[in-house]
């Protein structure tokens, strides 16, 4: 089970392209009225070979404009200070 989130656009190709590989579409809408760009939910389902399945998602995202790259490092690594000692204390449990 999982959830895409497609541009309005991409529906269609990505729709198909998943069918193709035995993923079924349990599911698509929107959150929202009248946004622009539209922005579409879409939710699926498969079962059996979990590599056959994610061939075919990532052939159905090879279709969105979704970036497939590693993630740039963060460029702000800056420890915060946060006083979680207090925090647990005033909560009464830790963690």
């Amino acid at each position: 089970m999982g959830d895409l989130v497609l541009a309005e656009e991409e529906v269609g190709p990505v729709m198909r392209k998943l069918e193709e590989g035995d993923i079924s579409v349990t599911a698509l809408h929107n959150h929202l009225a009248m946004e622009s760009p539209r922005v579409m939910y879409m939710h699926i389902n498969a079962h059996g070979d979990p590599n056959k399945i994610a061939s075919a998602i990532r052939a159905a995202f090879a279709l969105t404009k979704t970036p497939m790259g590693v993630p740039a490092p963060a460029s702000d690594n800056t420890p915060f200070d946060l006083d979680t000692t207090t925090i647990a204390k005033t909560l009464g449990t830790p963690g």
